[in-house]
This record gives C-alpha cells, sequence and structure tokens, in this order.
C-alpha cells in the first residue's frame, strides 16, 4: 500500500495501468517503504520532496520491456524511465538475483520475482533502489592522478556541465548522460607536460574558456 501511494503522489500509478505499453516495475513491500523512510530522514511519504520522488520511482520502472527474473544479468540493455541503466548480479549462495545499487551501498534483492499483470512485469525488492548521485565530475575532481584534466576542465567552464547529473525534459527529470575520456597525469608526462600551465603552453596560452580556443575544443573532442 505505501509502495502505490509512492505511485500515486507523482502520478505515475495511471501511466502503469493504461495498458498501452510494456514495463518492468521493482516495487518495495511497507518495510523496505519505510526503511527508505527513515534513512533519508522522511517521517512520511508526504515528506519526500516531489521532484525527489518522481525520479525516484521513474528510477523504478524499465519501460519499453517485461524482463523476466532470469533475464536480469550484469548492465540491463533498456533503460529506466529516468534515464538509468540498471546492473544486475546473482547471489551465489542465495541464488537471488539482485539490482546493484553502486559502491558503497546494499544491495536490492528481488524476493519475489515475475508477478505478471497485463502490461507489467513486477518484482518485489527486500529495499528500495538507491540512485547514483555521485557525477562524472565527482569521480574525475576526486582522484588526483586526474589532477591536470581538472584543472583544464575548470579553466574551459566544462566542469559545471560535468557535475550536473540531471536534465529537465517537459517537466520531467531524467539523467543526463556523458562518457568521458579522461587523460591521467602520466600521459601528459609522456609530452613533457607537467601540470596546467605546461598543458595551456602547449595549446598557445589562449584563454580556455573561450569555445574557439584549441583547448576548448580539444577537450570537447
Amino acid at each position: 500500500s505505501m509502495w502505490v501511494a509512492l505511485l500515486k503522489k507523482v502520478d505515475v500509478f495511471n501511466a502503469l495501468n493504461l495498458g498501452s505499453f510494456e514495463f518492468t516495475c521493482f516495487a518495495a513491500k511497507n518495510d523496505a517503504v519505510q526503511a527508505y523512510l527513515e534513512k533519508h530522514g522522511y517521517e512520511s511519504i508526504e515528506d519526500i520532496p516531489l521532484d525527489e520522488l518522481d525520479y525516484l520511482m521513474r528510477y523504478h520502472i524499465i519501460s519499453g520491456k517485461k524482463y523476466l527474473n532470469s533475464d536480469l544479468l550484469l548492465k540491463l540493455s533498456f533503460p529506466t524511465v529516468s534515464g538509468d541503466y540498471l546492473t544486475a548480479g546473482v547471489d551465489l549462495d542465495t541464488e537471488l538475483r539482485y539490482i546493484d545499487n553502486g559502491e558503497g551501498k546494499e544491495k536490492s534483492f528481488i524476493i519475489e520475482k515475475d508477478i505478471r499483470v497485463s502490461n507489467v512485469i513486477i518484482h518485489c525488492l527486500d529495499r528500495m533502489l538507491e540512485p547514483i548521485t555521485m557525477t562524472v565530475w565527482d569521480i574525475v575532481s576526486g582522484n588526483t592522478r586526474y589532477s591536470i584534466f581538472t584543472d583544464a576542465l575548470k579553466a574551459t567552464g566544462l566542469d559545471q556541465w560535468l557535475d550536473r547529473a540531471y536534465v529537465e525534459i517537459n517537466d520531467v527529470r531524467i539523467r543526463d548522460m556523458k562518457s568521458v575520456f579522461v587523460v591521467p597525469n602520466e600521459i601528459f608526462a609522456a609530452r613533457d607536460i607537467a601540470d596546467f600551465n605546461a598543458l595551456k603552453a602547449f595549446f598557445g596560452n589562449e584563454d580556455p574558456s573561450s569555445e574557439d580556443s584549441e583547448m576548448y575544443q580539444w577537450m570537447l573532442y
């Protein structure tokens, strides 16, 4: 009942009932929803900010594919409605399948599988999924091995773009997906580039924040 209340609050409940499209839905029982509320400091469902809850519910639903439990392995080829790609695995001891919530987070195990209802297959989880909140910028800037590349991102202003995790499209919040090829310091060192100033000099000391500069265009590349 708490899961249904979450869906209704963000008006996702009716979309799943239309029957015009296929979905895979990862649901949670009341105790799992309650555990999520307590973990994040909410006393009730009503305390969850609407934009956060909307994204959270979309993160639990895959549109366009009805995944059976036996199909849930490795990176799933269809994204969630939030624009994310979930990764599944199997616990060798219990043989239970799970959705991986990322480094440092507990897995969400499927405790009831393949519940078929018209256009939806539902899998019940022992805990709610935890959307990944770390951005590309968090990863790059947090590694000293990438310090020159990090300084170049800041100089060009591209750090702000890489620190953006979500975009709003038609008032819907979805993941802002990116792939970034990062150059570590040792690769720069092989070209006798020891720091950011040397990299800037390599590109002729132009203003790196100018979109016409060679460094800006190189970073985009």
